[in-house]
């Protein structure tokens, strides 16, 4: 991948696509994706490749998410609420 090239996806379907394309050493995902629940994009990204590092990360967090997160396979999570200017 080029330097200037970002690996950034705005859907989770995109996202999947990409890691088909090409192998990551880790993973970025958040929780709310626009067509998918990261929690169930976890699932489906360490079917594919369970050696993938991911860190879940969401604005709207809960322990129960937390607890989710790294039962399915979340090397971290990240509960931080973001504000744009």
């Amino acid at each position: 991948m080029k330097a200037t090239e970002s690996p950034a996806r705005e859907t989770g379907e995109s996202g999947l696509e990409k890691l088909e394309q090409h192998p990551y050493d880790l993973l970025l995902l958040d929780v709310s994706l626009p067509d998918r629940n990261g929690l169930d994009m976890l699932k489906e990204i360490h079917r594919r490749d369970p050696q993938l590092s991911v860190v879940l990360i969401t604005a709207y967090g809960s322990i129960e998410m937390a607890r989710a997160a790294f039962k399915n396979g979340a090397m971290d999570y990240n509960h931080q609420a973001v504000v744009q200017r």
